[in-house]
C-alpha cells in the first residue's frame, strides 16, 4: 500500500509510530471508491484531539485514502486480541517497546519491502528512532513522536560546593536522584 500513495499519503505515515498488524488489509469495496484505513491510537484527549485534526487535514486534502480513527485503551491488550482474533485495524499506535513481543508474537508485519517500495529507509530517520522500530533486523514499525527526557538539578542540592557534572548512566541518575530527594526532605 506504501508504494502506491502520493508525497501526502507518505508523509502521513511517517508522523505515526505506526505498526501494522498481522492480518490487516486496507480495502475499498467498490473500484474508485476511497481505500479506508483503521487506525487505533493509544492518545486521548488533546493529544486524540491533535491527531484528529492531523487526520482529518489528509482525508481533505486528497481522495483516494480515508483514514478512521479510533483512540483505544489499553491498546497493547485491545491490539493483541484483535490481531489474534484475525481482526486487526489497519494502523496501530504503540509504544517502542511493544514492537519485540508483538513481532515475536506475529501480530505485526514486517514493513521493510514497502518502505523500500516507497523509497524510505534509515536515512529518512533520527538512528536512533529507526533502531526503536526494528527487531532481528526487520522494521516493525516507523516513529511518530518521539521525544527526549532531560534530568535538570541545581548544582547546590544535588552536590554541594562542586560543579554540576554531566549524568551519563542510569545509575549516575539514580544516585544524583537520591541525593537531590534526601537533601529536599522526600
Amino acid at each position: 500500500m506504501v508504494g502506491a500513495l502520493n508525497l501526502a499519503g507518505a508523509a502521513f505515515l511517517s508522523l505515526l509510530l505506526l505498526a501494522v498488524p498481522s492480518g490487516c488489509t486496507a480495502k475499498t469495496d467498490t473500484p474508485g471508491e476511497r481505500v479506508i484505513v483503521n487506525y487505533w491510537e493509544k492518545w486521548a484527549g488533546f493529544e486524540a484531539e491533535a491527531m484528529q485534526s492531523i487526520i482529518d487535514d489528509f482525508n481533505r486534502s486528497q481522495n483516494r485514502i480515508e483514514v478512521r480513527f479510533l483512540t483505544i485503551s489499553p491498546i497493547d491488550v485491545k491490539l493483541m486480541l484483535a490481531a489474534s482474533g484475525g481482526n486487526p485495524p489497519d494502523l496501530a499506535g504503540l509504544w517502542e517497546y511493544s514492537i519485540p513481543d508483538f513481532a515475536e508474537k506475529g501480530a505485526l508485519l514486517p514493513l521493510d519491502d514497502e518502505l523500500a517500495n516507497a523509497g524510505l529507509g534509515a536515512d529518512h530517520y533520527v538512528p536512533i528512532y529507526w533502531e526503536l522500530c526494528r527487531h532481528r533486523g526487520f522494521t516493525w514499525a516507523l516513529p511518530s513522536t518521539p521525544g527526549c527526557v532531560a534530568l535538570c538539578a541545581d548544582a547546590e542540592t544535588a552536590r554541594p560546593n562542586a560543579a554540576a557534572t554531566i549524568i551519563s548512566t542510569t545509575a549516575h541518575a539514580r544516585r544524583v536522584r537520591v541525593r537531590v530527594t534526601d537533601r529536599a526532605g522526600g
